[in-house]
């Protein structure tokens, strides 16, 4: 009888502990993890900025009564931000040499960024509705290093695509930069804004600060809303950059054969 006492006792204190538990998670709930894409990727929102969780999943579309606003429903898998005075979010897989494929929307005034490695921000910011420009303000700057070479940005409530090749800073085996981080190419609506750019230090305003070999994709949230969809993050690491080189060689040599210029192969 005193052990079904104790039991019972104990599946009280299991349950009990349970509650507890999913109290604080659900307490934590602007925290969680949000999931999009297929495969799915993981992402967090910062907890170490003042302001509110506005990141969801749904479907986004230009207020009819407020270009400046999105208008959100919950059926879609798009990565909204919905409002102003919200935070960044990130990835929680860390990536190192990357190939990043999106498109993304921001309303009329609307203002984001995309932060390889959390640290090298790539501007999105509507300068399509903007009479005049100031300097590292136009859709597509690498921020505080290089203005787009063209502006082929789009307005405000139209999607856009973007994709960035980038690799990551080099250390030597004692921990000092042995190269800068690298855009080896972003393309913006179908034309190429920027190759081998080099950026020698983080964004003024990032994730961290610091430079390292492998870093979060972030995207930012604080100053409005904004929305991202078709999201497609691939590693690229160096064994299959050279898998690809001696793909590309060898297709170059099978084009380049005696037997397909016409003339007879040479038998040893």
């Amino acid at each position: 009888m005193m052990n079904l006492k104790l039991s019972g006792l104990f599946l009280i204190l299991v349950s009990s502990v349970i509650t507890s538990c999913d109290k604080k998670q659900s307490d934590s709930a602007p925290y969680n993890v949000i999931k999009t894409g297929n495969p799915p990727i993981a992402w967090i929102a910062r907890t170490d900025m003042e302001g509110k969780n506005l990141w969801m999943t749904g479907k986004a579309v230009l207020d009819p009564t407020d270009s400046t606003k999105f208008v959100v429903t919950s059926d879609g898998n798009e990565l909204v931000n919905t409002d102003q005075g919200g935070v960044d979010i990130l990835t929680k897989e860390k990536y190192g040499d990357v190939h990043v494929e999106l498109e993304v929307m921001i309303p009329m005034n609307g203002n984001s960024g995309v932060y390889l490695m959390g640290e090298y921000e790539v501007q999105i910011w509507d300068s399509y509705s903007k009479p005049v420009i100031l300097e590292n303000q136009w859709f597509g700057t690498i921020t505080a290093t290089k203005e787009p070479d063209v502006h082929v940005e789009k307005g405000g409530g139209e999607w856009q695509t973007l994709a960035i090749d980038f690799k990551a800073p080099r250390f030597g085996a004692n921990g000092v930069k042995t190269a800068n981080a690298l855009f080896e190419k972003v393309v913006l609506n179908g034309h190429v804004i920027h190759e081998n750019v080099a950026v020698g230090a983080p964004t003024p305003v990032c994730l961290t600060g610091r430079e390292s070999a492998k870093g979060p994709l972030m995207f930012q949230g604080f100053v409005g809303p904004v929305a991202y969809r078709h999201i497609n993050i691939v590693p690229v690491d160096a064994e299959q950059v050279l898998l690809m080189a001696v793909i590309q060689f060898s297709n170059r040599i099978r084009i380049l054969r005696p037997s397909n210029l016409g003339c007879s192969p040479i038998r040893w």
